[in-house]
């Protein structure tokens, strides 16, 4: 299921052989990716607000994203992919593991924000039971 990516941005799967590294960048390793460290910032009730699909909108938009909402259910995958532009993924409900080819992975929780710089490899899947409510923000 690749819902999100029909939203904002292009998204481009990556297939790999088995030096693990993709086609298009073979023999090198991404600028971005390899000076990035995942950036996850945290929502603060105190300055934002109580954290809600309204309040997590109006902050992307603050910061010049413009976003859409979607919802996984429990057991959504996505494999390898990078997008065209820079993203915020954000998350309102349920856990969310994201995995950076380059940089490791991170489990999302309520009111988390991600910053995906364009060209990072990654994959996601939603975690537990629970529904996950994402917020997919592009900047262009």
């Amino acid at each position: 299921m690749h819902a999100h990516s029909s939203v904002s941005c292009v998204v481009q799967r990556v297939s790999h052989k088995l030096t693990g590294i993709s086609e298009p960048s073979k023999g090198r390793r991404s600028a971005v990716s390899a000076r990035m460290a995942l950036q996850v910032q945290r929502w603060n009730a105190e300055k934002d607000g109580q954290l809600s699909t309204k309040t997590m909108l109006k902050r992307l938009k603050d910061e010049g994203y413009s976003g859409s909402i979607y919802q996984f259910p429990p057991g959504t995958h996505f494999g390898y992919h990078t997008h065209s532009c820079d993203k915020k993924d954000s998350i309102i409900t349920g856990r969310f593991k994201f995995v950076s080819k380059d940089q490791g992975e991170v489990t999302l929780e309520p009111g988390d924000m991600l910053y995906v710089p364009k060209g990072m490899e990654h994959k996601a899947e939603t975690l537990g039971t629970e529904t996950v409510t994402f917020v997919d923000a592009s900047k262009y």
